[in-house]
């Protein structure tokens, strides 16, 4: 399902439409945002957006830097002393949701959003909020993921509400936990640069995430499905999951697995009553689970590596909401 192109005609532009080519470096944009764009060129289901580049970032960190160098403060990083990476991290953070955008920036992120609503509107009779994710030079790559370490933020609603979270994203840069997580890999945050992508939120019967090769075992021959019932929240913890185990080689299901819900382990004989009318008849006889593995084929093909997929169904049409090479293999 290809989404029609909007373009920002403008000399020095800030935003990249997904549908577009890239043209920008991964610098600019980061990988997660290449990735969705190059599968969007491949006609794979990306929902609707576009991504502000790192260049709108920029007098950002220009500015926190001014501060550091006022402390005296910018080689705190290297003590590993919490107490310090704790209040000077927490110094930037409030720097960045002080500042504002230039005019132009400003300009164009507003005019995006309108395009980016109008275009939904279309595609639904609801309204339909928005989703703003980080999209960094050192997140999803071949060696490190940093899955997990900066914010994404959804059902925004509003133009206020977008800039507001655009700044909330640079700073999760300096989030306790991603300043160690950085530093522990040998990368400097005071260096990272973030580009932020905003795309339609969807909400659908199911979403879950897939393993093109199982990174528990290393097995390269099998893909692993995990599905839940999508609550309208971000985010894949707490949930009751299912899990299917399909083989590369035969493209059959060969193992299903009901784990912990709640305090409740659900066993072997409860299963078919629990999940017969739910997961099962939903996903496995209709053959979304076996559509979700070949999708996940050809995204590894195109990739080039074994992938960890982030999925949606809605309306019958499976979207890809993210795709990261494993980094465990």
């Amino acid at each position: 399902m290809k989404i029609s192109r909007i373009r920002e005609e403008t000399e020095n532009s800030y935003i990249h439409w997904l549908y577009d080519e890239i043209e920008e470096n991964v610098k600019s944009i980061g990988y997660k945002y290449k990735n969705l764009s190059l599968l969007a060129q491949e006609n794979f289901c990306i929902p609707n957006g576009f991504v502000i580049i790192s260049d709108a970032f920029l007098p950002f960190r220009d500015e926190w830097q001014k501060m550091l160098k006022a402390r005296s403060s910018n080689s705190f990083l290297s003590s590993f002393n919490i107490k310090s990476i704790k209040e000077i991290s927490n110094g930037i953070k409030n720097c960045i949701r002080s500042l504002k955008f230039s005019d132009e920036v400003e300009k164009q992120i507003k005019r995006g959003y309108e395009n980016l609503l109008i275009k939904t509107k279309k595609n639904s009779i609801f309204e339909t909020p928005l989703i703003v994710r980080s999209s960094c030079t050192v997140e999803d790559g071949i060696e490190y993921s940093f899955a997990g370490q900066f914010r994404s933020i959804s059902n925004i609603r509003n133009a206020s509400a977008l800039f507001s979270a655009i700044k909330e994203v640079y700073a999760s840069i300096f989030e306790e936990q991603t300043v160690s997580y950085a530093l522990w890999h040998g990368f400097n945050p005071l260096e990272i640069d973030m580009a932020v992508i905003v795309q339609e939120m969807i909400r659908g019967e199911w979403k879950g995430i897939m393993f093109t090769a199982n990174p528990i075992t290393k097995c390269r021959g099998e893909i692993i499905i995990e599905t839940y019932k999508d609550s309208g929240e971000s985010g894949y913890k707490n949930r009751s999951l299912c899990t299917f185990h399909i083989d590369k080689s035969t493209y059959k299901i060969v193992d299903t697995y009901f784990p912990i819900s709640g305090e409740h382990q659900v066993n072997r004989e409860q299963e078919e009553g629990l999940f017969d009318g739910d997961v099962r008849r939903n996903m496995s006889t209709d053959g979304k689970i076996l559509e979700l593995a070949e999708i996940g084929r050809r995204i590894e093909n195109l990739l080039g590596t074994p992938q960890d997929i982030e999925w949606g169904i809605r309306n019958n049409n499976i979207y890809v909401f993210q795709s990261r090479c494993i980094t465990n293999l």
